[in-house]
């Protein structure tokens, strides 16, 4: 098989690593200024939040995570708003078990890092984004990452326009740009990851899908379109963390948008292509990466129709 060459160096973060202090602002809900662009905000519900969060206890089935619920501000029927709450939710979908220990939001990247968990500037899909500034700080979850934005979903112990639950897009140059990316187990959805083990000229590269999983990428003009259009990586991983954290999807190919075939148009053979493998997990057709061709890959593959492909964006959730 032809694997993708790699001949741009391993993804590094331009921002210095370590806990970094009350430096930039925290956003809001309903926020369209400073470089933040709201997605969705509700300002009672759990709506905009990610991954089936809707604020009630039962969520955390005994895990020690759920004492952060106590501590949220009332929402309806029976339910409480917390960032920390939320935070912890996601870090329990993923398989993160309760550290033990809890505290404010502003206090989650030094607790982490005293407990050797990675803190640094460098936003990872599946990491807690972390502002240090006010009373009591903030924390939210990564869905996606680009190389101009990043997109985070969040919940809100608070009144007034920042109560609820958030999506927002912030600009890497933005001033709200979290202080800290927390990585207690990060997903990488969306992003280009190696192993760090391959000695290759030619090293084999794969993207995360939103099925958590890892997809091939075919060839160096995939990866280099994938590239072009901002998708992040590679990361350079331990075997330790491709296999347990994102183990691969044997047989499943990564694509550029619709060019299915790699050839840099998106034309009736992509369309044939995407046809024939309809309602399957698929080979090449799986455009999202979400484990099923369906309706979404053919409104990506339409909205490409006759021009050069674009890389779509996988987020979390």
């Amino acid at each position: 098989m032809v694997v993708a060459a790699m001949v741009s160096p391993a993804f590094t973060a331009t921002a210095h690593a370590g806990v970094a202090g009350a430096t930039h602002s925290i956003p809001w809900g309903g926020q369209t200024t400073g470089g933040v662009t709201t997605l969705c905000h509700d300002a009672a519900g759990f709506s905009c939040a990610g991954a089936g969060y809707n604020g009630t206890l039962s969520e955390f089935g005994g895990s020690g995570w759920g004492s952060y619920w106590s501590y949220g501000s009332p929402g309806p029927n029976g339910t409480k708003h917390n960032c920390t709450t939320y935070a912890a939710y996601r870090l329990l979908r993923n398989g993160y078990g309760f550290p033990g220990w809890t505290d404010n939001a502003n206090g989650w990247a030094r607790d982490a890092a005293s407990r050797n968990v990675l803190v640094d500037q460098n936003p990872i899909v599946g990491s807690i984004a972390q502002w240090s500034g006010g009373s009591s700080g903030h924390v939210a979850y990564v869905e996606a990452v680009t190389s101009t934005y990043i997109v985070i979903t969040s919940d809100n112990f608070s009144s007034g326009a920042s109560l609820g639950t958030n999506r927002l897009r912030i600009q890497r140059t933005s001033n709200y740009m979290p202080d800290n990316f927390i990585h207690f187990r990060d997903t990488y959805i969306g992003a280009i990851v190696q192993w760090n083990g391959d000695t290759k000229a030619q090293k084999t590269a794969w993207r995360v899908g939103a099925d958590g999983r890892r997809h091939w990428i075919p060839s160096t003009s995939v990866y280099w379109c994938l590239v072009n259009a901002g998708v992040v990586g590679p990361y350079v991983l331990p075997s330790t963390v491709l296999d347990t954290v994102i183990p691969d999807r044997n047989g499943s190919w990564a694509s550029c948008g619709g060019d299915l075939n790699g050839d840099g148009i998106v034309n009736v053979q992509d369309l044939s292509i995407l046809e024939s493998e309809w309602g399957t997990s698929g080979q090449r057709a799986d455009i999202n990466l979400d484990g099923i061709v369906n309706v979404f890959d053919l409104s990506i593959l339409e909205s490409q129709y006759g021009k050069a492909p674009t890389a779509v964006l996988i987020p979390a959730s």
